[in-house]
């Protein structure tokens, strides 16, 4: 939701779910927000650790929008998960070279959902990401109709998820 949504009304209305989920699956879609954030944390001296966070919108099989977050801890060493994310987005710096978090926003990717079931509620977790191959969608789009962009963002294309998942 967003604010221009309810800047005119009077009144606030709970909506009947709290979340929107997604069902398992790859899904394309596009990362809207890319932002450092301080967390709690049961691992860290001082209690805190630093999060690269990135919004994510993707297109359920309802056709509406649905935002899913997707959180690295801030580290550099090669084993963590923020440098293989980087590597998957094709974004990693060189050493010494700065990547500003606004070249993250914009970006089309493929995701990878998982859903967890906590406490009795389901949340929709993107387990892997990468960036949408555009030469792949490219011939795509020469060999079939053009679509909406809700169209294309709902179509769901096989991966090795193994190699997404970095399960070695």
């Amino acid at each position: 939701m967003k604010l221009q949504d309810i800047l005119n009304q009077r009144a606030l209305v709970r909506p009947i779910e709290r979340q929107k989920n997604v069902s398992d699956g790859s899904y394309f879609g596009k990362i809207t927000q890319a932002e450092l954030l301080e967390r709690e944390s049961a691992f860290s001296e001082d209690g805190k650790q630093i999060v690269l966070n990135v919004r994510t919108e993707v297109i359920d099989n309802n056709g509406d929008c649905v935002e899913l977050y997707y959180s690295v801890n801030y580290t550099w060493s090669n084993k963590g998960r923020m440098v293989k994310f980087l590597e998957k987005l094709e974004l990693l710096p060189a050493p010494g070279e700065t990547l500003e978090l606004d070249t993250l926003v914009g970006l089309s990717v493929q995701v990878i959902i998982e859903n967890v079931i906590k406490e009795n509620v389901t949340y929709s977790n993107i387990v892997s990401m990468k960036r949408r191959d555009v030469k792949q969608h490219s011939e795509q789009s020469i060999q079939q109709p053009e679509r909406s962009l809700p169209d294309m963002l709902q179509s769901k294309q096989q991966f090795d998820i193994e190699e997404h998942l970095d399960i070695n």
